[in-house]
């Protein structure tokens, strides 16, 4: 991926996190998120990006993140990524990034045991 489409891929994520954020409420384990990301977007932001991940790994991690209280993820999906053969482009869709967004001690300790470069 070039780093035009990193950037344009990695903007698509972020538009899909802050719609997904708005649209919780704050009732409930996932209130619990959405007051945590309001706090914690106020002084500075926190990001990591992991490089290289493949498609499956971005499934089971959401996969299992899916099931935890303290943490939620989603993975978007390019509806028309562009790949040139040519002169002629062909456009797939392909899962080009996603984003998991967790709070708390427990959160961070699973988080780390994925052996995953992160940068």
């Amino acid at each position: 991926m070039t780093p035009g489409r990193l950037a344009a891929q990695t903007s698509h994520v972020a538009d899909m996190f802050n719609a997904d954020m708005t649209e919780m409420s704050p009732i409930g384990s996932l209130g619990v998120l959405a007051e945590a990301y309001a706090d914690w977007r106020k002084p500075f932001t926190g990001t990591v990006i992991v490089l290289g991940v493949t498609g499956a790994q971005m499934i089971d991690i959401c996969r299992l993140a899916s099931s935890r209280e303290d943490c939620m993820c989603a993975i978007w999906e390019d509806p028309e990524y562009g790949i040139k053969d040519g002169s002629t482009t062909h456009y797939i869709t392909l899962e080009t990034g996603g984003y998991l967004f967790g709070v708390g001690e427990a959160f961070e300790t699973w988080r780390h045991g994925w052996n995953l470069d992160l940068y």
